[in-house]
């Protein structure tokens, strides 16, 4: 159910495994959520069209928005945005020593009553 949407600014060129990348904001998100590793997906896009500020030649962002159904408290929130900042911080580090990088993440609630899913398994 939890659903991650990653966007990044086309300036960010180091080199990223997704892959490697997905599967440490799954845990971290299963560990502060309580959710399962396998209910989580994720997808990446990046940004070429973008201005961070002033428009500095090495103004760059990478944005995580995080979806989970709705019920958790705003604490529950916070505890999982944290999480995921620090694996994308770890993560980013070397173009947050190479850009004027900023990186943020969003917890949204998905509303129960709307959410629909369909699954092979």
């Amino acid at each position: 159910m939890p659903q991650l949407w990653l966007e990044v600014s086309g300036n960010i060129s180091q080199p990223v495994l997704f892959d490697d990348l997905f599967a440490r904001l799954h845990e971290a998100v299963a560990r502060t959520a309580g959710v399962s590793v396998g209910a989580c997906k994720s997808r990446a896009v990046s940004r070429d069209t973008f201005r961070v500020g002033e428009g500095a030649v090495n103004g760059a962002f990478v944005h995580l928005e995080v979806g989970l159904l709705s019920g958790r408290t705003p604490e529950q929130h916070r505890e999982v945005a944290a999480a995921c900042l620090e694996v994308l911080a770890d993560y980013y580090a070397p173009s947050l020593q190479a850009l004027d990088v900023q990186v943020t993440v969003e917890v949204r609630a998905m509303e129960r009553e709307s959410y629909q899913k369909v699954s092979s398994s």
